[in-house]
C-alpha cells in the first residue's frame, strides 16, 4: 500500500485551498497557544500600548475583551489571534495602496 497521493489543482482552485490551509493551520496553533485571562494593564504589556488606549478599544468593540464588573478582561489568546490579523490587514493594504512594492519590514 502506497502512502503517496497527488492531485491535481487549477491554479485559482490552489489559491484558494492555500486559504483554507493557512485558516487550518492559524486555527491548530491557537489551540497550542496556552490561554490566560489578562487584565487591561497586562493587555497592554502584551500589546505594547496605554492601558487608556486598552479600554478605548475594548470600549469601541475594537479589541476581543469583556466588561466584567468594573473592569475589562482579555483572553491572551484572543488578543494574540487579533494582533495577527491587524497585521494581515496592514500587509493588505499596503499592497493595495502600492500594488507592486513589498511593505517594509
Amino acid at each position: 500500500m502506497s502512502n503517496e497521493f497527488t492531485m491535481t489543482i487549477e491554479a485559482p482552485d490552489f489559491a484558494k485551498l492555500a486559504r483554507k490551509l493557512d485558516a487550518l493551520l492559524e486555527s491548530l496553533r491557537l489551540l497550542e497557544e496556552p490561554d490566560e485571562v489578562l487584565d487591561v494593564h497586562q493587555a497592554s504589556k502584551l500589546l505594547k500600548i496605554g492601558v487608556n488606549e486598552v479600554r478605548g478599544l475594548a470600549r469601541a468593540g475594537r479589541l476581543p475583551a469583556a466588561k466584567i464588573g468594573r473592569g475589562w478582561r482579555f483572553s491572551r489568546r484572543d488578543l494574540l489571534k487579533w494582533m495577527r490579523e491587524q497585521a494581515q490587514a496592514n500587509l493588505f493594504q499596503a499592497k493595495e495602496e502600492r500594488p507592486g512594492m513589498e511593505p517594509r519590514a
